[in-house]
């Protein structure tokens, strides 16, 4: 099966051109980690300080079945990306930073996207302080 677009997925694996590559080779990325279950736990903090713009607080998403190239969406779209780390299949660090100020005990909830398009989402994971 071919993606649309510069990525094309094999089975549980996934090419994807190498834009830094001199020679424009593919990189294999391995998805599907965890088998095809996502599910995320937890964020660490639980309580994250928004309320304004000079707070870029990094949060670690920690669950199962991350892929390298995972976009995170939070519920708030107040809250802009700065950063998303993918550290291993089950930990990403994203750094964010509030667009206007949120409220304080407000809860945020969080989607994460792998590059095969399969999808977590758990509302509430963590709250503003």
């Amino acid at each position: 099966m071919v993606r649309k677009g510069p990525d094309k997925l094999v089975g549980k694996f996934i090419y994807r051109l190498n834009p830094e590559s001199a020679d424009f080779k593919y990189t294999l990325y391995r998805v599907g980690f965890g088998g095809n279950k996502m599910k995320l736990k937890r964020t660490k903090p639980a309580r994250v300080a928004l309320g304004n713009r000079k707070n870029k607080p990094t949060l670690t998403i920690t669950g199962v079945g991350f892929a390298p190239g995972a976009m995170v969406y939070f519920s708030d779209p107040n809250i802009e990306i700065k950063d998303i780390q993918y550290v291993n299949n089950k930990k990403l660090k994203v750094t964010v930073q509030a667009i206007d100020p949120l409220k304080r005990g407000q809860a945020i909830g969080i989607r994460v996207v792998n590059p095969d398009n399969r999808t977590v989402a758990k509302p509430g994971i963590f709250k503003i302080k």
